[in-house]
């Protein structure tokens, strides 16, 4: 528990620095706030004035954070500039889209990457080696905008087996709201038609946005598992006569599994955070999409909300993986 509460600890003082760094950024950042508010036509140096004083721009900029944090601290993070409707609100329809995606994406780059990894370390040196580094360096190097243009060309334009964009076809409705999350919502709504539109729009943008990943925990897997296999113990394991999987299994990805959970947390938030790419190839309405529109129409608030609620999940997920090491190395409870 101590443990825990030291975590969360610095936890909170991560996200006041990190609000203090997006807030001062955001307010250097060139454009007026008060003249994007009151519009950009026809305006007056009146309602200029008026659209300061609304926003509090009138007031010094440390009276601005604080009273900031004072409305960040009740879950309310401002409206737009733009589409006057609360940012609150836009980010919890758009963030759930984004975190199946980035969920999905994660669970296939472990699916693949990691057993490709481990076959690579079993066989090193051998063909079946060679080819798996090549396919990790290939899935590398590989560009998410070609690889998602390729993947709509070819498995909906010419085979036609899957959706091109979008979360769902247009013969379904959006299920009932449970957690934003198309795919368990229809499951607990008990359609299974829809579940199965949900996951055919879902895999074509799940597996482009994980072909970095894959390549990524692929050789973390490989060095990290060569590494553990040249120990004594897994030498005094392979001496009892224990099978060569059990070795593997027990006594090597056991040990090799700080550094892939490493890689791991820090790959789930760069999908998070990288998957505006895809977003905008798939047409997927994701939190990613909502930024890049935050951005070109300089709408600072959706910034800011965007910035500090992606910081949070980020936090949580390395909070997670300091949890992760803690049991898995016993060396972290010590």
């Amino acid at each position: 528990m101590a443990f825990l509460l030291r975590r969360l600890a610095y936890l909170v003082y991560v996200l006041i620095g990190m609000s203090l760094l997006m807030f001062v950024v955001s307010r250097m950042l060139p454009g007026d706030p008060a003249l994007i508010y009151a519009g950009e036509q026809n305006v007056t140096t009146e309602m200029i004035e008026r659209a300061r004083r609304e926003l509090g721009l009138d007031r010094p900029l440390l009276v601005q954070y604080v009273i900031y944090m004072q409305h960040l601290a009740r879950g309310d993070f401002g409206r737009s500039l733009v589409t006057r409707e609360h940012i609150f609100e836009d980010l919890k329809r758009y963030y759930p889209a984004t975190v199946e995606l980035a969920l999905a994406a994660i669970v296939i780059a472990c699916l693949v990457g990691i057993p490709v990894g481990v076959v690579s370390a079993v066989f090193a040196g051998r063909w079946l080696d060679h080819v798996s580094r090549a396919v990790a360096l290939f899935l590398n190097a590989m560009p998410v905008f070609w690889l998602g243009l390729m993947a709509i060309v070819i498995f909906y334009a010419r085979l036609d087996w899957l959706p091109a964009g979008g979360r769902v076809s247009d013969l379904h409705r959006e299920p009932p709201r449970l957690t934003g999350l198309y795919t368990v919502d229809f499951l607990a709504a008990g359609d299974l038609a829809g579940l199965g539109s949900a996951l055919s729009h879902l895999v074509l943008p799940s597996i482009v946005l994980s072909a970095l990943s894959m390549g990524v925990l692929a050789r973390i897997t490989r060095a990290s598992l060569l590494e553990v296999l040249e120990q004594q113990y897994v030498t005094a394991a392979r001496a009892k006569g224990l099978a060569e999987w059990i070795v593997i299994g027990k006594h090597g990805l056991r040990n090799a599994g700080v550094t892939i959970v490493t890689v791991l947390g820090i790959q789930f938030g760069n999908l998070v955070g990288g998957a505006v790419l895809t977003e905008s190839i798939f047409s997927w309405p994701g939190v990613g999409r909502y930024a890049v529109r935050a951005i070109e129409t300089t709408d600072f608030p959706a910034i800011m909300g965007f910035a500090i609620t992606f910081a949070v999940l980020y936090s949580l997920v390395n909070l997670a993986v300091d949890v992760t090491y803690y049991a898995l190395n016993p060396r972290v409870r010590a």
